[in-house]
């Protein structure tokens, strides 16, 4: 009898140093942006992001409603009288929810870009949610 309280208490401090985790938490390695917006026909919507050191950039296109097809692009932001433009550096056209890219970039300021590509109906929007994950 005198062992199993032995073999309880030895369990019981085991228990509970386990609980406690004072280890130190590492910074997460990629900052991530979720940037929402929706598309008119024949429209544009774009969103702003810095990067901060070189490195993969990955894009995903977290949620469309309804479900079309969108033009996806990146490029840099450029002031215009009228306030300010995502001019284009690369573009993927027919992106559908749950795609993802991944591409590398210098540390800069950059845009993310969505499009109507000929699929939003008329009087219509479509909203989207698109995610950025960059250094």
């Amino acid at each position: 009898m005198r062992n199993a309280w032995r073999v309880a208490a030895v369990l019981a401090v085991a228990v509970a140093s386990g609980a406690c985790d004072n280890s130190p938490t590492a910074p997460a390695l990629f900052t991530s942006e979720t940037f929402t917006g929706t598309v008119v026909r024949e429209g544009t919507s774009s969103h702003t992001f810095i990067t901060g050191q070189t490195s993969a950039t990955v894009v995903r296109v977290t949620t469309l409603s309804p479900l079309v097809g969108l033009g996806l692009a990146l490029g840099t932001p450029t002031p215009t009288t009228t306030g300010e433009v995502c001019s284009i550096t690369i573009g993927q056209a027919a992106v559908q929810q749950g795609d993802t890219f991944q591409v590398q970039l210098d540390a800069a300021t950059y845009c993310v870009m969505m499009f109507d590509i000929g699929t939003v109906a008329e009087s219509s929007t479509v909203a989207y949610t698109v995610t950025v994950q960059h250094r």
